[in-house]
C-alpha cells in the first residue's frame, strides 16, 4: 500500500466591513451579495444591521464585487482585493423615477479605507 502524506495548508482570511451610507431611513435589513471577480454569485449574502454594516470573512489576496439591493435598485462595487483594506463604504442618493420605469439606479460612489 502506498504511503500517504498530509499537508495541512493554511489559507489566511481577513474581516471586509462594507458600509451602506444610503439616502433612505431604514439601513437594517439590505441585502449585501458576494460575487466573485468575474461576476459568478458566490452563494453568499449578509444583512446590514441597524446602522448599515455588513461583514464577511474572505480569503486574504482573492478579489471580490460586492452588490446592495436597495429599493429595487442593484448597486454594485469595484474591485475589492481582500487584505489591505478593511472597510468600504458605499454611498448612494436616492433611487430615480421616470415614466415607463419603477427605479433606475442612481449614481454609487464607494470610499475604499486602507488598515487603521
Amino acid at each position: 500500500m502506498p504511503e500517504t502524506t498530509v499537508i495541512d495548508k493554511i489559507i489566511a482570511h481577513e474581516t471586509i466591513q462594507i458600509q451602506i451610507d444610503a439616502a433612505v431611513t431604514n439601513l437594517e435589513g439590505i441585502k449585501v451579495y458576494l460575487f466573485s471577480a468575474t461576476n459568478a454569485y458566490l452563494g453568499q449574502y449578509a444583512l446590514t444591521d441597524t446602522i448599515g454594516k455588513v461583514t464577511f470573512y474572505l480569503p486574504v489576496g482573492q478579489t471580490y464585487l460586492f452588490r446592495a439591493d436597495i429599493l429595487g435598485g442593484q448597486y454594485w462595487s469595484e474591485l475589492i482585493e481582500i487584505g489591505g483594506i478593511n472597510t468600504v463604504t458605499m454611498a448612494i442618493g436616492h433611487p430615480k423615477f421616470s415614466r415607463g420605469q419603477t427605479h433606475s439606479p442612481c449614481d454609487t460612489e464607494w470610499f475604499v479605507t486602507g488598515r487603521v
